[in-house]
């Protein structure tokens, strides 16, 4: 059964853990068996919130050149301090750093030119216990690349496998009592989905329209109220946000936190000497 393969691997799920030079010498904390509560880690309802914003891709490469960081990193960075923002307004704020699903692709050379998707998962911590934008750069830096590590010691064809395992009926039935028993509010593994696409930077039409803008949107599931898509187009990275109406209500304040934040890290490159 390929699960079981993968049973010695869960104590060391990725991205969870790092060290620096700091007074208490930890960057982000251990691994941990839940991620922490936060007002929308909780059973969703049918009700939905969308919101839209977007950022110049080169405001980001900015960063990228200066820290010499990659996009991704920035994007997880400018999420964490959004959300950092977001749950100091709510007085919500973990004391440790939220733990991120990030979506990666596991296609193989051989599956290349295939229909569908070939997606997994690795956890990385998102530091929003951090105030300073430069310490949560560093940290999400850290925090990938140990993520990217242990996720990659995983074979491709194993992680495949498992995204495959479970009959549609039998997963319908373990969804539907873990909703009745609201497993997924009680031991969570993380706290959302942060999910960066890299998408055309040329101009794409459809019947001799111009695509002008593109705005994701993803789903939530319980546990996981929130979800933040980004997608890049023609030098804008375009954001996508989605949540339960009932956990965050105010979810266009967050999307704008992610402008605020970006602009509070340009300042921080801005001024540090090169």
């Amino acid at each position: 059964m390929p699960l079981a393969q993968l049973l010695p691997d869960l104590p060391g799920l990725p991205g969870l853990s790092g060290r620096h030079d700091g007074e208490d010498g930890l960057l982000l904390p251990g691994v941990r068996s839940r991620a922490p509560r936060t007002p929308f880690n909780a059973n969703i309802t049918a009700h939905r919130r969308w919101a839209f914003t977007d950022l110049p891709l080169s405001e980001v490469k900015a960063i990228r050149a200066v820290t010499g960081l990659t996009v991704n990193d920035v994007v997880m960075a400018v999420c964490a301090g959004a959300l950092r923002r977001w749950l100091l307004d709510h007085d919500a704020l973990p004391p440790s750093a939220l733990i991120a699903a990030v979506p990666v692709s596991v296609r193989t050379e051989s599956q290349q030119g295939e229909l569908g998707n070939q997606i997994s998962m690795m956890l990385a911590g998102l530091p929003t216990h951090l105030d300073s934008a430069a310490d949560r750069l560093a940290a999400v830096h850290l925090a990938m690349g140990v993520a990217k590590e242990q996720h990659d010691a995983i074979p491709a064809s194993l992680l495949a496998d498992v995204s495959e395992f479970a009959m549609p009926v039998l997963a319908n039935q373990a969804w539907r009592l873990s909703a009745r028993l609201r497993l997924f509010e009680r031991v969570s593994p993380y706290n959302l989905i942060i999910s960066n696409v890299p998408g055309p930077q040329v101009p794409l039409y459809l019947g001799g329209a111009k695509l002008v803008a593109y705005y994701p949107v993803s789903a939530i599931t319980d546990g996981q109220g929130l979800n933040i898509t980004v997608m890049s187009y023609c030098g804008t990275m375009y954001f996508g946000l989605v949540a339960c109406r009932e956990l965050m209500p105010d979810l266009d304040v967050l999307a704008g936190y992610l402008r605020t934040d970006l602009d509070e890290m340009l300042a921080a490159i801005s001024a540090t000497p090169a």
